[in-house]
């Protein structure tokens, strides 16, 4: 068991359970608002 097995964030922040989702979910809204303006 020398690897760690690959998580993916998304997975991660599923774990993470209700709070980290109420933190990712505004940043995931930021990302659409800031990605048409080409800064991505």
């Amino acid at each position: 068991m020398a690897r760690a097995p690959v998580i993916s964030p998304s997975a991660r922040l599923v774990e993470g359970g209700p709070l980290m989702r109420s933190i990712t979910i505004p940043f995931e809204v930021l990302w659409t608002d800031v990605d048409p303006l080409g800064y991505v």
